[in-house]
């Protein structure tokens, strides 16, 4: 189901924010390529090629890591300072993905 059937009252502002998303595997997948991509656009693999980030000094280091943190911090198994760890890792995980599209696209422009 998508965000603006569930949000009538917001669906306008949806609508604008979705006009100004821009997919960039697409644009990858058509425009570039690596051999250190080993065939996967994936940005783990994609972001090293093109900036000098990657993911390989994180805690969390792919989504099915984050996945995992994610059902821990929402457990009843771990502490709460345990569980402010989790965060602060998932809050790094999170900070990187939306780092390396800014840079892949800056790339990109050059």
């Amino acid at each position: 189901m998508e965000m603006g059937q569930l949000f009538p009252d917001l669906q306008p502002k949806l609508k604008e924010i979705e006009e100004r998303l821009f997919d960039l595997y697409k644009l990858s997948k058509e425009r570039y390529y690596h051999p250190d991509m080993k065939g996967s656009w994936s940005i783990k693999k994609l972001l090293p090629t093109v900036t000098n980030l990657s993911y390989k000094d994180l805690a969390v280091q792919n989504g099915g890591m984050a996945q995992e943190a994610y059902k821990k911090l929402v457990s009843d198994e771990m502490d709460k300072e345990a569980k402010q760890g989790i965060r602060q890792e998932l809050l790094k995980y999170c900070e990187q993905d939306t780092w390396a599209m800014v840079e892949i696209v800056k790339r990109y422009r050059k």
